[in-house]
């Protein structure tokens, strides 16, 4: 089945093409951005333009044509705060069904909150501590706050870069007095949000949409000193970190600079230089307003969440599809589904899959003081688990360099191309060899993830190692760390000398890795029942 999501937003308009499986994994097989600016010089008296519906009447023909020309079975649109505060916006919605056959849903604000919490904790593992989400529209931010799957926070404000620029961004470069005018009125508009926040308590932030999105990616590559972001090595939007210094920073940068000059700063698309200025002073704002130290970013929003909420209602999301061979699988529902469907197109041993996967996390979670790393690299290392051995489906020689390609060549969804990376390395290097710079793909990495993959590459391998059977002959494997060294005791489930011989001999990657001398030992205690 396919299936369309039309968000039709203040600034822009965007297309998410899916194919939804019978198990109720969906893959995006197209997507397509038009700036419509619908909202431009309306949002501040209520009325859409003329010129802003013809624009968008326009782009939402093309949408509807590419999405029937992938055969899609319905196109689910949904409209926000330009459409839902405009005294017209009926008359629009009757005008967009008639001249493109597309039905619109009109969103309140708390409904769009909702919806844009529900994508971020499909593809997030936000466990249960208290998240806040900030999605910055071009007419609205919304805030809401996720902990334990409960929403304690859903907030709509009409603070939106479109909006803020129109009714207060006129000079160039902008100009103190309207610098002190726009704060003022964020702040004031921001009080009842500020109570709610502080009163529901967060400890992490993640940023949605495109202004929060463009800020991360304008931060990071000005904190980097490049010029141009297409020479870092590959990212994209997904998982970068934004720190309060960092964008008052650029805050600083952009309201000092003329449109002419905010054009030049790397990461600021064209089209977006001349609201970039209100939306920094807005976000920037916000994280002075609700004392937030850094954020990380996530480019699943709205159009997303429209989507899992439509296969939610609609019982196409089957939560134990899979379930006979995703037994102890912790990834996020949406990884989840996203590797195992890689996993079952490449025919992989699910249960040596499964054995490998819980014994690297084993090891992981004893070996926390050694790696020093935290639940995200732990999820990586239970995805590269799974993945492993999938190059086994092109040829039994060189499955490694075909399991990356593999990787790096799928559409995983929920992981961002940084992390499709890291994971491809992991399944190259997990035979026993460590990485070397001069190889392209893994020289490409920045050099945090490049020691990342070899720290979970050393995990992985030692895990692997230990069910050279694929019987699951391991029952466990218990780590004691010294000031030097790191022993390994296993303890059997059955017969497992080739289990113990193997990663004795691969523990030599650990010891490289980890500057400790390892030593793999079969428990003498008696097998212990499962």
């Amino acid at each position: 089945m396919k299936l369309a999501t039309v968000d039709i937003g203040s600034n822009s308009f965007h297309l998410l093409v899916v194919d939804v499986d019978e198990e109720g994994y969906f893959r995006v097989i197209d997507r397509e951005r038009e700036m419509a600016r619908l909202g431009s010089g309306g949002l501040t008296v209520g009325q859409m333009t003329i010129e802003a519906m013809d624009r968008a009447i326009v782009a939402l023909g093309r949408f509807a044509e590419l999405a029937r020309s992938h055969g899609c079975e319905r196109i689910i649109a949904t409209a926000t705060s330009a459409v839902r505060e405009a005294s017209n916006g009926d008359k629009f919605l009757k005008r967009v069904r008639r001249k493109t056959g597309i039905e619109v849903d009109m969103l309140s604000g708390v409904e769009e909150a909702r919806l844009i919490a529900r994508s971020v904790s499909y593809v997030r593992n936000l466990g249960t501590s208290a998240t806040l989400g900030i999605d910055i529209g071009g007419g609205s931010t919304e805030f809401w706050i996720l902990a334990g799957g409960e929403h304690r926070v859903l907030i709509s404000n009409r603070l939106g870069a479109v909006r803020l620029s129109d009714g207060f961004i006129h000079g160039d470069p902008v100009s103190k007095r309207e610098l002190e005018l726009l704060r003022g009125y964020i702040v004031a508009a921001l009080a009842r949000t500020k109570r709610e926040v502080a009163e529901a308590g967060f400890e992490n932030v993640i940023v949605t949409s495109g202004t929060a999105l463009t800020l991360a990616e304008m931060a990071y590559a000005l904190e980097n000193g490049d010029a141009r972001l297409d020479s870092l090595p590959p990212q994209d939007t997904e998982g970068l970190e934004l720190t309060s210094d960092a964008l008052r920073r650029l805050t600083r940068t952009i309201t000092k600079s003329p449109l002419r000059e905010r054009k030049k700063i790397p990461g600021l698309p064209e089209e977006r230089a001349d609201i970039i200025v209100a939306g920094a002073v807005l976000l920037d704002t916000i994280f002075s307003e609700l004392q937030i130290r850094s954020a990380m970013s996530c480019d699943w929003a709205l159009r997303e969440g429209v989507l899992i909420d439509y296969l939610d209602r609609h019982a196409a999301i089957a939560p134990n599809a899979g379930a006979s061979d995703d037994s102890g699988l912790e990834l996020g529902e949406i990884r989840r589904r996203s590797i195992l469907a890689l996993a079952r197109r490449c025919e992989y041993d699910a249960g040596h899959a499964r054995q490998t996967s819980r014994l690297a996390k084993s090891i992981f979670d004893q070996t926390s003081g050694l790696h020093g790393l935290g639940e995200d690299a732990r999820g990586l290392l239970e995805a590269s688990s799974v993945l492993h051995d999938i190059g086994y489906t092109i040829a039994h020689a060189g499955h490694n360099r075909h399991g990356q390609y593999l990787i790096m060549n799928s559409e995983l969804v929920g992981f961002s191309s940084r992390e499709q990376s890291i994971l491809g390395n992991i399944v190259r290097y997990h035979g026993g060899r460590l990485p070397k710079k001069k190889h392209q793909e893994f020289a490409r990495l920045r050099s945090g993830d490049r020691r990342l993959v070899e720290k979970l590459t050393a995990i992985l391998t030692v895990a692997d190692a230990l069910d050279r059977t694929n019987r699951s002959a391991v029952q466990d494997v218990q780590v004691t760390l010294g000031r030097k060294n790191a022993r390994f005791t296993v303890v059997p489930a059955s017969e497992c000398t080739l289990e113990v011989w193997d990663a004795s001999r691969k523990a030599s990657v650990f010891e490289r890795v980890f500057g400790v001398r390892t030593e793999v030992e079969l428990s003498t205690t008696p097998v212990r029942n499962a």
